[in-house]
């Protein structure tokens, strides 16, 4: 290198040369968003705000608080907005922000000069004071008295540059998470503006709890045992339970009202937790093949306030404070009371979650009889759970969708290539993808067949709602009705009906299935934004998992068995079918 090649960038410069060093990404703006709301929460922490507001207005955001305001002397709002590292939360000097989300010093310059316009307004000590930004450089400022009713304290609005940012979309869902947190922990009002539709956040800790810390197929849950330990101004709270149905361990976490699920508060948790209760394991005898099975079934919710918050980069994804720094909030001896004053419960929580790996590896012995020889599979991507559900899809596009959005543990994906043969046809045993289906399903066929080695609670036929679709439903169907006619007997099959119509706006994640004739029509005269689907494999993955997966919206019809000799007749050549609907 040579000296003539040497740069020294200003801090607008850099801030846009490298930007995903100050704000995480650039795929959307949502950051931004957050910088300002740190702000805000943090006037909220301290008691000095009870109100926070967001609107945003296409690519326009506006964030105001009714808290006391930045200071207006000596151009300070100017300071924080163009110069980095500069504020009033660093360590040592944030007498009034004991507790912040953040005091990295770089939020406000990273918006200013992120964005192709930003705005301030402060209304502070009987004065308001504006500036204007353009692409970072100010182009106007004022200030002036101002002795009426004050609309608000400490206003900001900005415009991402779209050269910087993939997409201009806010993701709400994340914005609307932060300020539930916020709502959880805090008395203030939180008042969410998208596109003119208004929403105010408050959540209760019991609401909060049913919605976040357990999952839709959460079944047989604990009581909720909570600990909450203060040392000067700091606090770490755990509220955690035990649920059947989805085993996997669900800990979400909280760090200053930021949502994050990560790091090291997670830890001392697990930690401490993972310690007592192998005690107690051991005191009643109770042995594990697994000492990570005592997390079956786990649920909790981890939220922490910290004077000395240290994050895993600028986009505070992890919390990365020592491991020791939580010894101060002694949780073992909270978990160790805890369990101590719940000793029967704590010993049906560890036998359930003992047996619970028990039959797992019964049930795995089993499918590996069951499936023996079946390596050779090219099509079938199984579930863990021998009561789970087999869906028979229609092509390899539709499969991979849902093969993304299952539950691995419950769903099972089958694809078929193609319309399978008629079941008259003397080689339809012989077809390779039908024959890998009757292994998949595990009870043989013919003289074979047992219902009890059958190793799904549901078969689910999943088609496209055209007419090629209904001839693949049917013919599937008869495949059952000749062959494997005890599966519908025992209530085993089913069909799952798929749109052919649907309300979508993908940005907004906004997908509304129309089941009928009535409801298209209305739709159309709404003047909603209609699509035709052409087929399941031109669905995204969570439009799949809203049709096919999701047990409150898809629409899933029982296959009922009849013993009409007509039916086999309508499958076996045209000019019968004819004459039998001439009869």
């Amino acid at each position: 290198m040579t000296y003539n090649k040497i740069e020294v960038l200003s801090e607008k410069e850099h801030i846009r040369n490298a930007p995903a060093m100050y704000i995480g990404s650039t795929k959307t703006p949502t950051h931004l968003v957050e910088e300002v709301l740190d702000n805000a929460l943090d006037e909220v922490l301290a008691k000095h705000a009870s109100t926070v507001a967001i609107r945003i207005n296409g690519s326009e955001i506006t964030i105001v608080d009714d808290g006391r305001g930045i200071p207006i002397n000596d151009d300070i709002p100017l300071t924080i907005c163009t110069k980095l590292f500069s504020g009033g939360k660093f360590k040592g000097k944030k007498k009034d922000y004991k507790i912040t989300t953040g005091r990295h010093g770089v939020g406000l310059v990273a918006v200013n000069f992120l964005s192709t316009k930003f705005q301030i307004e402060i209304y502070r000590d009987n004065k308001r004071y504006y500036a204007e930004f353009k692409n970072g450089e100010l182009v106007k400022k004022e200030l002036r008295d101002f002795n009426g009713k004050k609309p608000f304290s400490t206003g900001i609005t900005f415009s991402p540059d779209p050269e910087i940012f993939e997409t201009l979309n806010v993701d709400i869902d994340r914005i609307n998470e932060r300020l539930l947190y916020a709502s959880l922990f805090t008395n203030g009002m939180f008042i969410l503006l998208v596109d003119n539709e208004k929403k105010f956040i408050q959540l209760n800790k019991e609401e909060f709890l049913k919605t976040h810390m357990f999952n839709e197929r959460d079944t047989a849950i604990t009581e909720v045992f909570s600990l909450n330990s203060k040392v000067k101004g700091e606090s770490f709270s755990v509220d955690f339970a035990f649920a059947e149905g989805n085993i996997s361990p669900r800990i979400i976490g909280g760090v200053n009202l930021l949502p994050i699920h990560n790091g090291e508060h997670i830890l001392a948790f697990r930690n401490a937790y993972k310690l007592e209760i192998l005690k107690f394991a051991k005191r009643n005898k109770i042995k594990f093949l697994d000492e990570n099975d005592i997390f079956i079934g786990l649920r909790a919710f981890v939220n922490v306030l910290l004077e000395e918050v240290e994050f895993g980069g600028q986009n505070k994804g992890v919390l990365s404070n020592r491991t020791d720094y939580f010894n101060r909030f002694k949780i073992n001896e909270y978990i160790k009371t805890i369990i101590e004053e719940n000793e029967e419960t704590f010993k049906k929580i560890l036998k359930y979650q003992k047996d619970y790996r028990s039959h797992l590896e019964h049930n795995k012995k089993i499918k590996s009889n069951i499936k023996k020889g079946s390596t050779k599979f090219t099509k079938l991507r199984d579930c863990l759970n021998l009561n789970g559900e087999l869906f028979i899809v229609e092509g390899d596009s539709a499969a991979g969708g849902l093969i993304e959005c299952r539950d691995p543990k419950k769903h099972a994906v089958f694809p078929l290539k193609g319309k399978p043969p008629l079941f008259t046809s003397k080689t339809i045993l012989k077809n390779n993808e039908i024959s890998e289906l009757i292994e998949a399903l595990g009870s043989g066929i013919g003289n074979q067949f047992n219902i009890n080695n059958l190793k799904y609670e549901k078969i689910i036929i999943s088609t496209d709602a055209d007419a090629d679709g209904g001839h693949i439903f049917c013919l599937i169907t008869m495949f059952f009705y000749k062959y494997l006619p005890d599966i519908i007997k025992e209530n085993k099959l089913y069909y799952v009906v798929t749109p052919l119509y649907a309300i979508s706006d993908v940005n907004k994640k906004i997908f509304i299935p129309l089941w009928t004739n009535e409801e298209l029509e209305k739709a159309r005269k709404e003047n909603k934004s209609i699509i035709r689907i052409k087929g399941l494999g031109e669905m995204s993955p969570w439009q799949l998992k809203q049709v096919l997966i999701d047990e409150h919206s898809r629409r899933l019809i029982p296959i009922e068995y009849s013993d009409d000799p007509n039916i086999e007749k309508l499958f076996i050549d045209s000019q019968t079918k004819r004459d039998l609907i001439n009869d």
